[in-house]
């Protein structure tokens, strides 16, 4: 039944109808302007001073309501169309359409509200309110981001968008709804489409550009807190975030959360999620947290292909590292489980690995096995083998790594034997302890059997040489990028021994790697070193030491070098014409005492000693000999039948043309001819 009003008698009126209100809403100084055109119907003005709605909007001032055609019935009122104005904190809405009805008995209040062009796209916003049930919707499309932002900020949202930082472009398309009760908020559903999204903060760390795809969520607040589910699909555009890269049309990236509150503040449980990136990796797993942070979590990849892994998410966090630029293959599968206060457990499964050094230091072929890592103290197994692999230019064999794994830290469960070339390198001991942290050091202990230098000195580039490399391995340590040695490293070599000590290496691995040594060189047999030499043969002993040995990269920039006959050998002393020549050559001298002519009628002469200086700074080797004679220094110095002595004449050479002249004379036979 509608109102009647005698239209003759009266055609329009003015209400002052104070402050109204009902459960998430209330209207203040509101005063209605009616103006009749028939029976039951007619034109309705209303303005409200100030209008209290629930969360974003909070409130509207200077609310101008026009409805031109409205029903008015004893129950309440209806306006199927009408245009609305109001003002928040400096936004204003300008004769938007909208309709509304509400009961008077119940109190009930439903409206729909359009806002073509709002933020560049066009929206609209519904409400149904009755007795303290209420609910909101929101829905927009083609809102431009960067107009919609401001928006949200003038109704001081800021937080809900994060940092001002970032500058955004591109288009959003929302659905939202939110059902409540009262203050009480029970229902959240809400549904984002990016269309073409940019975005970058101030540093271009966090950068998307063109990036398409959806994101949903939807929440339940129960008698045990509030229960979510999410979802997120990205599948056009890149972005940056520093230092991973996304190519979303290429490899897109699916998301999907489990969301449930726990019965203290502040503890959340995360059931169940997932993310999969395709041709990349899929994860899943489930984590909970409290106020201080994660207290558990179980998080697992299914077995991916390594190159795309590494590809991807590990090569950015590498890059400036010995594994900053790898080729890989094969396949890895790992499982990360955490319990709070930091005790953590990595297993990972190897299948078929390959690691290549692009730098050619190093390179694994073959891995297999199981491998790991754990803060626990129960121990976890590592067992993994390989078919072969390198260390710079010297070719490692199969070995098979059995280790286990606790408190932070790895030990061998058995020696470790791996061929090196046709010898072995037996670790007998080794220790790790902290990776990655600021005390991370390992420590070994083993002994290399011998090594044809043949083979070592092919696979290094060096002179080829005769003989064999053998040694024991004392504790060796490393701290901080530094490798030390605690003992003196005993090195068997052309039937005599080197004994290395005050061993530095820093940066072993690294871009520039630098070591220091003193070196200890005792009784070399020469016919052993030089059987395979072009540089001629010479019988007897060598002796000497090398101090201040500083390498950079594994060139020479220091050392103090002297190297002569022992004074006890035993042996004969020989040396053939050829490497009289060749001696000479190096020295910058002459085989004094002879003609040309003479020395050529002996292929082989006697000497007493020999003896050469080098002294390195600054690339300019300072040369000596066994003592001067006649401007010069003996670098042999002549005894018994046929006598020959050689003399050095150059007190200065530059390194890489005395690298140079070692080089030509061992790689040719007979004498260098410059």
């Amino acid at each position: 039944m509608f109102f009647t009003w005698d239209v003759g008698a009266v055609d329009k009126f003015t209400i002052h109808l104070g402050d109204l209100g009902g459960f998430g809403w209330r209207a203040e100084q509101a005063v209605l302007n009616v103006q009749f055109r028939a029976a039951n119907q007619g034109s309705v003005q209303l303005h409200i001073a100030r209008l209290l709605l629930p969360s974003p909007f909070k409130q509207l001032q200077q609310v101008a309501i026009r409805c031109g055609y409205i029903e008015l019935a004893p129950s309440g009122v209806r306006c199927p169309e009408g245009r609305v104005s109001f003002s928040h904190e400096g936004f204003f809405v300008h004769r938007s359409l909208f309709s509304f009805s509400y009961h008077l008995e119940t109190q009930a209040l439903s409206f729909k509200l359009k806002l073509p062009g709002l933020a560049g796209g066009s929206g609209t916003i519904a409400g149904d309110f009755e007795d303290a049930r209420w609910q909101l919707s929101i829905s927009g499309k083609s809102f431009k981001l960067a107009s919609l932002f401001e928006l949200i900020a003038s109704l001081g949202l800021q937080s809900a968008i994060g940092s001002s930082e970032f500058s955004f472009q591109g288009r959003l398309g929302i659905e939202a709804t939110l059902v409540g009760q009262g203050q009480f908020l029970h229902t959240v559903r809400l549904e984002l489409q990016l269309d073409e999204v940019g975005f970058s903060d101030t540093s271009a760390l966090q950068v998307g550009e063109a990036v398409i795809g959806k994101l949903q969520l939807k929440g339940q607040n129960t008698q045990k807190g509030w229960e979510i589910t999410g979802g997120m699909k990205l599948n056009g555009g890149e972005a940056y975030f520093h230092p991973v890269y996304f190519a979303f049309s290429e490899t897109p990236l699916h998301a999907e959360v489990e969301l449930t509150q726990g019965k203290v503040e502040g503890d959340w449980k995360i059931p169940r999620f997932s993310l999969k990136q395709t041709g990349v990796m899929a994860l899943s797993g489930a984590l909970q947290w409290g106020q201080q942070g994660i207290t558990k979590a179980r998080v697992q990849a299914a077995q991916t292909q390594i190159p795309a892994l590494y590809q991807h998410w590990l090569k950015p966090f590498l890059a400036g590292t010995a594994l900053g630029n790898l080729t890989s293959g094969g396949k890895v599968a790992l499982v990360w489980t955490y319990r709070s206060p930091g005790r953590w457990r990595l297993k990972g499964f190897l299948e078929g690995v390959d690691m290549v050094d692009q730098q050619g230091r190093f390179s694994m072929s073959g891995l297999e096995g199981t491998f790991g890592w754990s803060t626990h103290a129960i121990p976890l197994t590592m067992d993994v083998s390989w078919r072969k692999g390198s260390l710079y230019a010297l070719a490692l064999g199969a070995a098979h790594f059995l280790a286990e794994s606790k408190n932070n830290g790895l030990w061998l469960r058995q020696p470790l034997r791996l061929p090196v070339l046709d010898g072995q390198l037996l670790i007998n001991d080794f220790i790790l302890q902290n990776p990655g942290a600021s005390v991370a050091h390992w420590e070994l202990e083993g002994v290399l059997s011998p090594l044809s230098m043949e083979k070592v000195s092919q696979a290094l580039g060096w002179p080829v040489l005769a003989g064999k490399l053998s040694g024991v391995i004392p504790r060796v340590r490393y701290r901080e990028g530094v490798v030390e040695m605690g003992g003196a490293l005993l090195v068997r070599l052309f039937d005599g021994t080197l004994v290395i000590q005050n061993l530095r290496l820093e940066n072993p691995l690294g871009i520039v790697p630098r070591l220091e040594a003193d070196i200890d060189i005792n009784r070399l047999d020469l016919a052993t070193m030089t059987r395979t030499f072009a540089f001629g043969k010479i019988e007897g002993q060598l002796s000497g030491e090398l101090r201040k040995l500083h390498l950079v990269d594994w060139q020479p920039v220091q050392f103090d070098a002297k190297l002569a006959t022992p004074e006890d050998d035993p042996l004969r002393h020989r040396i053939s014409q050829q490497a009289v020549e060749n001696l000479s050559r190096l020295g910058g001298g002459a085989s004094g005492l002879l003609s040309r002519s003479f020395l050529g009628l002996f292929k082989n002469f006697s000497y007493d000693k020999m003896g050469l200086s080098c002294r390195l700074r600054r690339q300019i080797c300072e040369m000596g000999g066994l003592g001067s004679i006649n401007g010069g220094y003996y670098i042999v110095r002549g005894g018994g039948f046929p006598r020959i002595d050689i003399i050095g004449y150059t007190r200065q050479v530059d390194w890489p043309v005395l690298i140079k002249r070692l080089k030509r004379v061992t790689l040719v036979d007979g004498p260098v001819r410059e």
